[in-house]
């Protein structure tokens, strides 16, 4: 990627790193600006920690970018990633630098903002969503209560996830026989994969290829709320959290959404997220008994409730 035309002055640019290298699981990225304009560009290269081809995999990305820009409605408020060069063999994806600030580091900077920003996270994922084309899709609750199970097939179970399993498994035989609207989904929608800049949100690390219902996006983005709220710069919101979900959840539709079917999902991610950290380290196990606990304690109470009715 070291050839690279400047999308903003046309010229084959000196590029400069901006922005310290970040690792995630299975990526590494940084931030380049071109010497001439100052244009800055985000790279974002694939490690090979996947089980599919490294260039498949980037190429398949860059594809999903192109294709949303065309097809995500324009707006002054809502934006997408812009593709910028794709390098297969290294497995680089460059796109347009997207200015701002995660959306954690809005709601600890600006908590008079808090219940608009996540009001519009909740329209960016409808109007994402609504960018594809509906389908009926089965639920896949059993397929999901099969993977928990094995999961937590180990001699040391901790008491809460003995006291929780019943339940959650109760729901999936419920569920399971459901179907409903389903669309291409985010696949990773998380405060920390929302910018928020000169009034926009942008929503970033999209996977555009799996089709289930909203409930798949909706429940990763509130467990991850949850989690923030318990940290030591959300703690200010930890009693308003109701509020930050509620106001999501408008946003994202007026509708009262099937509650018992969230619920469960939200458990079935918390018990995912556990389950891999039991695997772990002995500091990491830890770790995410602190974590996870208090969110799988709250929405095991509540699956219980929307049972017992």
């Amino acid at each position: 990627m070291s050839i690279l035309r400047c999308p903003c002055c046309g010229t084959v640019a000196n590029w400069q790193q901006v922005q310290a290298t970040k690792y995630r699981q299975n990526s590494r990225t940084t931030v380049i600006e071109c010497q001439n304009c100052h244009c800055q560009i985000h790279l974002k290269q694939l490690l090979a920690t996947l089980s599919n081809s490294i260039s498949e995999a980037i190429e398949q990305e860059y594809n999903d970018i192109q294709t949303l820009a065309d097809i995500f409605p324009a707006s002054s408020v809502f934006g997408t990633l812009r593709a910028v060069a794709l390098n297969k063999e290294e497995g680089i994806l460059a796109t347009c630098y997207i200015p701002g600030e995660t959306l954690e580091q809005a709601l600890h900077n600006a908590p008079h903002e808090a219940i608009p920003l996540l009001t519009k996270c909740g329209q960016w994922l409808k109007l994402f969503h609504h960018t594809s084309k509906p389908v009926i899709v089965h639920s896949d609750s059993l397929e999901k209560l099969a993977y928990i199970e094995s999961l937590w097939d180990i001699p040391r179970v901790p008491g809460l996830i003995k006291a929780t399993l019943p339940c959650f498994s109760e729901a999936a035989r419920q569920l399971g026989h459901e179907s409903d609207t389903g669309y291409l989904i985010h696949g990773d929608f998380t405060p920390d994969n929302i910018r928020v800049g000169n009034g926009k949100i942008t929503a970033v690390d999209i996977n555009r290829r799996l089709r289930n219902t909203p409930d798949s996006d909706l429940a990763p983005f509130l467990n991850h709320l949850a989690f923030f709220v318990r940290s030591p710069r959300g703690l200010k919101y930890y009693r308003r959290l109701d509020s930050l979900e509620t106001a999501f959840l408008r946003g994202y539709s007026d509708i009262p959404l099937n509650e018992m079917r969230l619920t469960w999902y939200r458990l079935y991610y918390l018990l995912s997220y556990w389950g891999n950290a039991s695997q772990s380290s002995l500091l990491r196990r830890h770790y995410a008994r602190l974590q996870f606990s208090g969110p799988i304690a709250v929405q095991a109470n509540k699956l219980k409730k929307l049972l017992a009715h």
